[in-house]
């Protein structure tokens, strides 16, 4: 009698242990050749992985201080508090800490975050759908269309974006504890949440759609249950808890943008607004795309496209059950259930995330929903998006193995799922080398021996504002505030440098700017922060550097730098 009761749970833990290595095949596959890489490249650029890279170094090195003094890095100086000018990455950063002071390796851990964050978004959302009902075959093909959607390729230099593992997870918990309030599925519902919430704010951010919408739900449908006192003893402290997390990430958020007077210009978000032809165009990385000639029609995190076997699978899925049609479950046919609280909350979740990508729908919001003007990108909403369409084209898998013969449904579908893992596949990456401490340009093993040095600005500004992170990046070594840096926003502090310091610097006011905000010391280099190709740095003008009336003095020199130290203003 036993073995006959632990048999289904034998067979859904091999179930599961397939699925998991199909994953980790998957992913390897997505990422190759990886194990080349692994500790000495990122992908797929030098820009925001290289600022992931920056943010996680200096997480790990306010954890040895009890984090005292976390959201105050030191570039964008003086401005306090830059860290809430980006996704903070904190959360990741503590998980990661025992490996990157093992390996002592920058590069490692963010390149495990970036592969783990593809196999467990859909090892997590397998289990999810396990539990909701569907069968191993279903709960596949949703992983591969949560964790391996065109959106997720596009989005590949957001690591806060990537981290999308736990909104399954999350989404799952809070719907089981308002089903059932438990101690249990409180600690549960707590753990999921907290690894969401301190991953970066964006998610963090986002993933209340669908909480709040099942909350809603659970009310309309069974309110009185749910506010009975058996109920409030449990759910009472876990919101309450879920607050204080929530708001220990986004109070400095909020402290920072009111302080500066900073918010997302109209334009700016329609810009980044979600169009008609956004859901229909893949990403430039998806393996079937070559010299796409519909690149004229894409603009930047715009692309919310699910794929094509998705496309097919999801309103398969979701007319299912409306029209009362038969889905399979093994090798047993079974009567679709109508929409559960789960179905419903995920096509309303669904529908709304959607709709929150078009600029039309997220300004008028923005104006009373706190929180929203702070966000650039309105398309990013499509990664809560994601998880209602992998749950449907599951849902969609069923309903094509519960028709036609056993044997011709089953072909059908097996292939169907392949050329889902197939769509999945990416086109080979480009990774991009991090330069080690070591190999560092000599004038910032230099700055680090200097204790004189209180702060300093590199000129000239780059071009492009992703241009100053191997600047954020170098600073990690030389350990002193920086006034040039890269960010979600860019604080005033910066801003009136950029537009005050024409280069090469001839006027004395220029200088006593630079002293106004506490800069001592400014690095001249030559074309190319990262170090590559460099030409002969330009000298700042000769009669600003000598004579009775000079602004500074030269106090390093090598064939690409220099570096001045700014003296007093004469006179004063």
């Amino acid at each position: 009698m036993f073995a006959r009761l632990s048999e289904p749970l034998r067979r859904s833990h091999g179930a599961t242990a397939t699925a998991a290595a199909a994953y980790a095949a998957l992913t390897l596959v997505w990422f190759r050749p990886v194990w080349r890489h692994l500790s000495t490249a990122v992908t797929p650029d030098a820009g925001d992985p290289w600022l992931c890279l920056y943010f996680l170094e200096w997480g790990y090195r306010r954890l040895g201080r009890g984090l005292n003094g976390v959201w105050s890095p030191p570039f964008f100086f003086p401005t306090r508090g830059a860290l809430a000018l980006s996704d903070h990455l904190l959360g990741p950063a503590v998980m990661t800490a025992p490996l990157r002071a093992l390996t002592g390796s920058e590069v490692l851990p963010y390149n495990l975050l970036v592969l783990t964050s593809f196999f467990l978004c859909a090892l997590v959302t397998y289990f999810v759908c396990r539990r909701r009902g569907l069968t191993p075959l279903a709960a596949f093909a949703a992983g591969l269309v949560f964790a391996g959607a065109p959106f997720r390729w596009d989005q590949l230099s957001h690591l806060a974006i990537l981290l999308a593992q736990w909104v399954p997870l999350t989404v799952w918990a809070w719907d089981e504890l308002l089903a059932t309030p438990s101690p249990r599925r409180a600690a549960l519902f707590l753990g999921s949440y907290l690894l969401q919430v301190t991953g970066g704010t964006s998610l963090a951010y986002m993933v209340h759609l669908p909480l709040v919408v099942l909350a809603v739900l659970h009310l309309v449908e069974r309110g009185g249950a749910l506010l009975s006192r058996r109920s409030l003893r449990v759910l009472a402290p876990t919101i309450l808890a879920s607050a204080l997390a929530a708001a220990a990430v986004f109070v400095p958020y909020w402290q920072i943008s009111h302080r500066l007077g900073m918010a997302r210009q109209d334009e700016e978000i329609r810009s980044y607004g979600a169009r008609a032809t956004s859901f229909v165009l893949p990403s430039h990385r998806n393996l079937y795309v070559s010299q796409p000639w519909w690149e004229q029609f894409r603009h930047e995190e715009n692309v919310l496209f699910p794929g094509f076997v998705a496309t097919l699978l999801a309103p398969l899925g979701l007319l299912a059950p409306l029209a009362g049609r038969r889905a399979a479950a093994d090798d047993t046919a079974a009567t679709a259930p109508p929409f559960s609280c789960w179905d419903r909350a995920q096509l309303a979740t669904g529908v709304m995330a959607v709709a929150l990508c078009f600029a039309g729908v997220y300004l008028p919001l923005a104006g009373v929903v706190p929180g929203l003007h702070g966000m650039r990108a309105p398309a990013r909403f499509f990664a809560i998006a994601l998880l209602p369409i992998a749950w449907f084209a599951g849902r969609g898998v069923e309903v094509l193995r519960g028709s036609g013969a056993h044997r011709a449904r089953g072909a059908a579908v097996a292939l169907l799922v392949v050329a889902l893992a197939v769509e999945s596949t990416p086109r080979r990456l480009e990774w991009v080398a991090v330069p080690t401490p070591a190999t560092y340009p000599p004038v910032y093993h230099w700055l680090a021996r200097q204790r004189d040095v209180t702060a300093i600005v590199e000129l000239p500004f780059t071009r492009t504002p992703a241009g100053e992170v191997p600047r954020m990046l170098y600073q990690t070594l030389h350990g002193k505030p920086l006034a040039n840096g890269y960010s979600g926003y860019s604080p005033p502090s910066f801003t009136t440098l950029q537009a005050s310091l024409h280069w090469p610097l001839r006027a004395p006011e220029q200088f006593n700017l630079l002293r106004w905000q506490g800069i001592s010391h400014v690095v001249v280099r030559g074309k190319g922060p990262d170090g590559r190709r460099r030409s002969p740095p330009v000298p700042l003008a000769l009669a600003l550097v000598r004579g009775p009336g000079r602004q500074a003095e030269l106090v390093y020199a090598d064939p690409t730098n220099l570096v001045y130290r700014l003296l007093p203003p004469p006179g004063g």
